[in-house]
């Protein structure tokens, strides 16, 4: 059976409430019960032992006023304001058993002590021992503080960067689409080809931060799709002038522009910790037309250009050589064809579920509320 690990709790009390502070970070998919008698609380979040799953049930002294009790989500855990049943009551201790947990700390700012109360909670050297504990968590949170600044100001940097890059380019395609009609769709490339290759390369960031815990997301998905991106326009776009003419070039480099100039508000906003719900509903609506637009776009450029690279002998190597080995990219680009089916495919099943994580989240917090 898998240990139960349990968050920092920090408990005070005044004449009439007890306040309970857990100190958990990142807080995602809590259960919080509350009732007259006790606290169940059980959530995914970054505590004393890293990112894990944490469970607290705390059966109280006495029961409380579940009615004038209310609790609080914050970016350091989930605070707790519990009605005393009797105002002016002193709990000798927080919980109903006698012995106290390891994970239980007294909050001295928040704490009315009864000098009537023989419970050694309260005892000089339990004091000395929390302050210490207290004084050594503000030093850990001041270096978590400083280095989640840091982390935020790159994030933002980085993100307003490709916003930027991306605008610029769909409000490039705009004006000349007004200005040319259909004329300019053939010539897409020349004219805003070169901002897309510098958003591409850029965007081998998003491969480098989950690696390094920079984001707390997987590595996968953005692998797949900046490696995706990247053969289609360095290895077969950029390579092949006669590609570079197909309206279906014109029509993906929209597409990417349409998903990025909804994603990188969307980080920004993540990365301040801030949400605007029109942003996010956009940032996991959008996808469900554009993506499959992209994909197939993919697939017409890499069907077109197969003969061009047939004819040119661009990236095959042929024996004799050195290596003693062949390569033939035509052959590779058929291959490749099928790759984009089952990468498309995974890339819409990870939407889906963001999706349905992200905004179903937001529908029942939205019900929980009423």
């Amino acid at each position: 059976m898998a240990e139960i690990l349990s968050p920092i709790v920090y408990w005070g009390q005044n004449k009439e409430y007890t306040s309970l502070n857990i100190e958990l970070r990142e807080i995602t998919n809590p259960q919080i019960n509350l009732t007259e008698d006790r606290l169940y609380f059980k959530a995914n979040g970054i505590g004393g032992h890293g990112q894990n799953q944490y469970e607290l049930d705390i059966p109280f002294f006495t029961p409380i006023e579940k009615e004038g009790s209310i609790f609080t989500l914050t970016e350091n855990g989930v605070r707790f304001k519990l009605k005393k049943v009797s105002y002016g009551e002193t709990w000798p201790r927080l919980m109903l058993e006698g012995r106290k947990p390891a994970w239980l700390r007294i909050d001295f700012e928040k704490m009315t002590f009864d000098d009537s109360s023989e419970d050694e909670e309260h005892s000089e050297d339990e004091i000395k021992e929390d302050w210490m504990r207290r004084i050594e968590k503000e030093i850990q949170d001041t270096q978590q503080s400083a280095v989640g600044d840091l982390k935020m100001i790159y994030l933002f940097i980085y993100n307003l960067f490709q916003f930027v890059g991306y605008s610029y380019i769909m409000v490039a395609i705009i004006i000349r689409y007004i200005r040319y009609g259909q004329a300019s769709q053939t010539d897409v490339f020349s004219a805003v080809g070169a901002q897309m290759m510098i958003c591409q390369i850029a965007a081998l960031v998003e491969i480098i931060n989950p690696l390094l815990g920079i984001v707390k997301t997987g590595v996968m998905a953005p692998l797949m799709q900046v490696l995706g991106r990247g053969i289609v326009v360095f290895m077969v776009i950029v390579q092949e002038p006669r590609v570079q003419e197909s309206r279906a070039v014109w029509l993906l480099f929209v597409v990417y522009c349409g998903i990025e100039i909804v994603r990188y508000p969307y980080y920004i906003l993540s990365a301040l910790e801030y949400e605007v719900k029109i942003v996010t509903l956009l940032r996991y609506t959008l996808w469900i037309p554009l993506y499959p637009v992209g994909f197939g776009c993919e697939g017409v450029i890499i069907y077109k250009a197969i003969p061009y690279f047939k004819e040119t002998g661009a990236f095959s190597v042929q024996l004799p050589n050195v290596w003693n080995c062949s390569f033939d990219f035509p052959t590779f680009l058929w291959i490749y064809l099928g790759i984009i089916v089952i990468a498309g495919s995974m890339m819409l099943h990870h939407m889906y579920y963001q999706t349905k994580r992200k905004l179903g989240m937001s529908i029942t917090s939205k019900k929980k509320k009423k």
